[in-house]
């Protein structure tokens, strides 16, 4: 179902309003989200998957807080559902960035594939953004940089790291950084065939350009 009557039901129910329900709902997912879910049972596990799930369905955005920890939750399950919609119930700003950037450059707690979705999301997020808010923008860049300076922080989201890199920042198309980093990817022992395939791609098109590459000055130091 993707509508609260639908999930919690109409009126009230067993003493409850929908109100109250949707509360002890909120109320299960902040609960859950701290908790280790390392030993839970198959039906347990079923619980949270569904949970979270509902999140989505019903954009329940108040559900960020909960979600959030239970993305940062060591032992938690479902981290990689739980990244991608506190980033989309989430705004661009430098506390957003910072928690995507947690999970990027922790290696050891979060899996190629749950720092992929960091990427992947918050770089959605970013080449989507349509602003002239001078606040908004410097966030922005902001988030952009944080991301170059963790590019070779593993291969986790490398695809769409060059997709936003080369529409966000100025020059980069065709620059020197961006032979470096395709560089890298190519020569990971953990590439993967889509990888070399963008990556090939962008070595070939920057090299047969016939243009000189261009050096930019990206303040990775920031």
């Amino acid at each position: 179902t993707s509508t609260w009557n639908g999930f919690l039901g109409r009126g009230e129910m067993d003493g409850w309003t929908q109100q109250e329900r949707k509360d002890a709902f909120a109320w299960y997912l902040s609960d859950i989200a701290t908790n280790d879910c390392t030993s839970l049972s198959a039906l347990e596990e079923a619980y949270i998957r569904v949970a979270v799930k509902k999140c989505g369905v019903l954009n329940f955005a108040e559900a960020t807080p909960s979600l959030k920890a239970m993305a940062l939750n060591r032992r938690g399950i479902y981290r990689d559902r739980a990244i991608s919609l506190t980033i989309k119930f989430s705004g661009i700003n430098n506390e957003d960035t910072v928690f995507v950037e947690n999970i990027v450059t922790n290696i050891v707690t979060y899996s190629r594939a749950e720092r992929g979705v960091a990427v992947g999301a918050y770089s959605a997020k970013l080449l989507a953004l349509n602003a002239t808010n001078e606040i908004l923008l410097t966030h922005c860049d902001y988030a952009v940089r944080m991301l170059y300076r963790h590019r070779q922080c593993g291969l986790a989201g490398v695809n769409m790291l060059d997709n936003l890199f080369s529409a966000r920042i100025e020059g980069y198309a065709m620059s020197s950084n961006r032979l470096e980093f395709a560089n890298f990817v190519l020569g990971h022992p953990d590439a993967r065939d889509f990888n070399i395939r963008k990556f090939t791609s962008v070595t070939n098109q920057l090299l047969s350009s016939g243009r000189p590459l261009v050096q930019l000055d990206i303040g990775e130091g920031e």
